[in-house]
């Protein structure tokens, strides 16, 4: 007799749950309402199964697994859910889930197969238990042991020890060990140490790991590294300890204090300028000391140098966090005490002092000076045009990022006087990406009329739309920077999609009840029918009781659609390469025989994200309902009006008088759905798709994509043949036969419009 915990908010299907377990002689479940209670019965009892819906109130079914978990709680648990979406049963099987089971299928067949589940997992369980019964006393030196291994009572005799042990502290004998008291062999120094380590495993702490000083028979002093737990030796609580030596280990440690006690000798005799800088909170690089000649090269004194942020005296585009082995020399701009500016060659080294990663910047004064823009230089109606200019525009020096001249669009956006802005680095003022992680300069990203941040004089962090344009002056490389304020457009997309995630919410909880309730109606109409054929009066009722099942399978499908056309024009849509998405749709279909052939090429169209089930749902279609079907041909074509993408097959096609009925909804041989929904996918981004097959020769969809809405781009992976069943490289389910395609010109985006 096994017991099993049954945990749903759901009373209904609850006991429905337990009179299909019951059935089996063999299983008693008990019943909880919410995780909350089943926790605190797990506490006071043991079960050999745990079944738990997903969807509670308070605390849903992964989190009561996680927290039971936590708890230490080993016993087999399985998520039986009618939440189908894959990342439920990932997050299941990730905490710790034994098994994972979606309801709403045939009730008999989906009870027993949770019968079955339970009945595995608890098997599994007490195999696991009788393994870990027998190999408790001996499982601790397989996994810790290092070299030394030692058993002890708590008065700290020494009730066994291996040849490794005994060697350690001078013997030759095991046998010599045995009666001798642990503390004959522990330095002064480390005893109370050991006392505090046996005292805590005595009270119930599980191990413990430290170091410690022993001293030899013959008096030489040796470092350990030892492991503790206890057991039950001979019918009595011991200590048994693994000892690895790392007496070699900690002598290095002393030789190291030694090479960074020379080192502070020879920085602050250096005649080089040098500074010692380590990176403090927040990533900032903060001066930790500078020798003798660099508080005379930069006016400073020691002390007013420690701590000090680095940006406040140098200017430098090095990533301090990824420096690298190699020294690296970088042009800088140092800032005097008394405001002037020094030019110098700074050469940076990765060292480690005090056991902790650091920097010594090596500094050399050099004569040349960077590339500058004078307000003297600047013509009248040079800067009456950048003030005029409605949108915020900047000039930044490509190699330092400072800012070298700003209109009075973006000056006010800013809230700082543009005097203040010129002349500093753009992100110590304006723009949040880190140091050596410019999206320019850095990551060489191309950025035109992109969503970005700009950060203001109080804090504040803007919404703006951004470009940004290389270009050279005289040899140098600088930034044209041009914005504007999109704050209030993205708060009033941002209110927008939280007033759809919580409908969205609440339509899944709705939809989450009426499914469940489903489940427990179709569950009694089984026991039914059971019933029914027992007494022998199924002859009158079946006929019933089968309509009934058909209404109950009808209801289900219906609710299960408002779930895929809530996600609709949910998110904004974007450019989609389709052949990526071809690639990626035909992997997740089983083909057989028939050949999918792609010939667009670098094709992107501008859509809705669903785009991908879109193409899915019109190669399943084909898959599913072409009879005599060999090929799937993906093509496009131009058309006065825009382009047309043609999804075509050589099957039976589809008659003439059901080419608009296959879009309505309803209409079909599977769930009814699918081009109902494809067509209001489509029509987001203008996008229209007809049927224009001919019967008996194969059916073909046609979207229309508009001007503006498609773009061809070089990509190489586009344009082939895939041919199912032919895979010669492992995981993949095809292998693709590449046919050059011509790139097309790129037309206008969507966003130009």
């Amino acid at each position: 007799m096994i017991t099993v915990l049954l945990v749903d908010d759901e009373p209904n299907l609850l006991d429905l749950t337990q009179l299909f377990l019951e059935q089996d002689p063999e299983i008693r479940a008990i019943t909880c309402s919410s995780a909350s209670d089943a926790l605190k019965l797990l506490t006071e009892r043991q079960f050999d199964a745990i079944v738990s819906d997903y969807e509670m109130p308070e605390i849903n079914g992964i989190e009561f697994l996680q927290r039971f978990r936590q708890a230490g709680g080993k016993t087999p648990f399985c998520i039986f859910t009618g939440r189908g979406r894959e990342h439920v049963a990932i997050d299941a099987l990730n905490s710790g889930a034994d098994f994972y089971l979606q309801k709403g299928g045939d009730p008999k067949a989906q009870f027993a197969e949770l019968r079955n589940m339970v009945w595995q997992s608890v098997k599994r369980w007490q195999a696991e238990l009788a393994l870990l019964e027998s190999e408790e006393k001996y499982r601790f030196l397989a996994d810790y042991s290092l070299n030394g291994v030692m058993i002890q009572d708590f008065t700290g005799t020494i009730l066994s020890a291996n040849r490794m042990a005994t060697e350690m502290v001078g013997f030759d004998d095991p046998a010599a060990m045995i009666g001798r008291n642990t503390f004959e062999f522990i330095a002064p120094e480390s005893q109370g140490q050991v006392i505090d380590d046996l005292s805590n495993v005595l009270a119930g702490k599980s191990r413990y790991e430290a170091r410690y000083r022993l001293q030899t028979c013959t008096g030489k002093k040796r470092w350990v590294k030892s492991i503790g737990t206890m057991i039950e030796y001979r019918g009595k609580p011991a200590n048994i300890v693994s000892l690895q030596d790392i007496t070699a280990e900690e002598n290095y440690k002393e030789a190291g204090v030694h090479y960074e006690e020379q080192f502070t000798r020879l920085f602050s005799t250096q005649n080089d300028p040098c500074l010692i800088t380590r990176i403090g909170e927040g990533d900032q690089v903060l001066i930790e000391t500078g020798n003798r000649a660099a508080t005379e090269l930069l006016g400073y004194t020691e002390e007013e140098l420690q701590q000090m942020p680095l940006h406040q005296i140098l200017h430098t585009s090095l990533d301090f966090q990824n420096l690298g082995d190699e020294d690296q020399a970088n042009g800088v701009i140092l800032h005097r005490k008394d405001g002037n500016i020094v030019h110098a060659l700074s050469i940076a080294h990765s060292i480690v002092l005090e056991k902790k990663p650091a920097t010594m910047l090596v500094l050399q004064k050099t004569g040349s000076k960077f590339p500058s823009f004078s307000a003297k230089g600047k013509d009248l109606h040079y800067q009456a045009m950048m003030d005029s200019i409605l949108a915020g525009v900047m000039l930044i020096d490509a190699k330092d990022h400072r800012i070298v001249d700003i209109n009075a669009a973006a000056a006010w956006m800013i809230g700082t006087p543009a005097e203040e802005l010129i002349g500093s680095r753009c992100q110590d003022a304006i723009c949040p990406a880190e140091r050596g992680r410019c999206p320019i300069t850095d990551l060489k990203m191309i950025m035109d009329r992109s969503e970005r941040v700009l950060i203001t004089a109080d804090g504040t962090r803007c919404s703006i739309l951004k470009s940004v344009s290389p270009f050279w002056i005289q040899g140098h490389q600088y930034l044209l920077e041009s914005f504007v304020d999109i704050t209030d457009r993205v708060k009033a997309e941002h209110a927008i999609n939280q007033a759809n995630k919580k409908l969205n919410i609440l339509s899944s909880v709705t939809r989450h009840d009426i499914l469940n309730q489903l489940t427990v109606l179709r569950g009694y109409l089984t026991l039914t029918e059971d019933a029914a054929e027992d007494a022998g009066i199924s002859e009158t009722t079946g006929p019933y009781l089968r309509q009934i099942e058909k209404v109950a399978r009808t209801i289900r499908l219906q609710i299960e659609f408002t779930r895929d056309y809530q996600d609709i024009g949910i998110q904004a849509p974007g450019w989609h390469r389709i052949g990526l998405i071809l690639d990626y749709v035909t992997s997740r279909l089983d083909s057989g025989k028939v050949v999918v052939e792609n010939t667009i090429g670098g094709l992107e169209i501008y859509a809705d994200p669903l785009i991908t089930e879109v193409f899915y749902n019109l190669l399943d279609n084909a898959l599913r309902h072409a009879r005599l079907l060999t090929r799937i041909t993906v093509s496009c074509r131009d058309v006065p009006e825009g382009l047309i993408i043609s999804v075509s097959d050589d099957g039976n096609g589809i008659p003439l008088k059901e080419k608009e009925k296959i879009f309505e909804r309803g209409f079909g041989k599977n769930t009814g759905y699918g081009l109902f929904i494809i067509r209001d996918i489509l029509d987001i981004t203008g996008i229209t798709i007809q049927e224009t097959g001919t019967f008996g020769e194969g059916a073909q969809f046609d979207l229309l994509i508009p001007e503006g809405a498609f773009r061809f781009v070089d990509h190489k992976d586009e344009g082939h043949t895939i041919q199912p069943d032919q895979s010669d490289i492992p995981g993949t389910p095809y292998r693709s036969e590449r046919r050059e395609t011509e790139p097309r010109s790129e037309r206008s985006s969507p966003e130009g419009k």
